[in-house]
């Protein structure tokens, strides 16, 4: 049986989703607990050559619904390979985006959204969640403060990220807490750890 709880942190880039995923961890590192913090897509995705060139460009030599498949791969093995026997041995894992992200941002992209919810179908149900919705100004201002030039291209064009959120807002599950990602940093961490505990997904210390 599980014994961990895998909580997901979702949103666009420059939400703050690492920033909380940290206070998060060691909230409950101070409280004695077990913690993995991790992320999807991992860096062996990311890192493909054929996938990286499509994140910093657009283009790529293979299609779209083939970098589906890619983070498919990628996302099933993670969730194999860390999430499950973490899991299993009792750690609470922190994900740094999941699935949802990717139906955003293929959708965003052109792919066959009924040929990528197959490709995900074996996915994990998350214990809980988090969805930090932002102003797009916001974000890319963020972004370009921690990236400059080097930023995706997707994270330059303030329509795509806008039309990204949306669509990431329609597929995360009911029971994920939706935060305002202006607030400050204690603001933001007071109400997911209030929502993590009042729903049952950490025990009260």
């Amino acid at each position: 049986m599980q014994k961990g709880k895998l909580i997901v942190i979702s949103g666009i880039d420059g939400a703050g989703k690492t920033t909380l995923q940290d206070k998060l961890s060691q909230y409950l590192i101070n409280k004695n607990e077990k913690v993995l913090i991790t992320k999807q897509p991992t860096d062996s995705y990311r890192n493909n050559s054929d996938v990286r060139s499509f994140l910093d460009t657009g283009k790529s030599s293979i299609s779209i619904n083939t970098l589906a498949m890619l983070a498919a791969t990628d996302r099933m093995l993670h969730i194999e390979k860390v999430i499950i026997p973490n899991l299993m041995n009792g750690f609470h894992v922190i994900c740094d985006r999941y699935v949802y992200s990717t139906y955003a941002y293929f959708q965003e992209r052109g792919a066959d959204l009924d040929f990528v919810k197959i490709l995900n179908k074996y996915v994990i149900k998350p214990d809980a969640g988090i969805f930090l919705k932002i102003d797009i100004d916001v974000a890319m201002a963020r972004v370009l403060n921690r990236d400059g030039m080097s930023r995706k291209f997707e994270e330059k064009d303030p329509l795509k990220l806008d039309r990204i959120q949306n669509y990431l807002k329609r597929y995360i599950p009911d029971y994920f807490k939706i935060i305002e990602a202006q607030e400050d940093e204690h603001t933001i961490f007071t109400e997911a750890i209030k929502y993590l505990h009042n729903n049952g997904f950490l025990p009260s210390y």
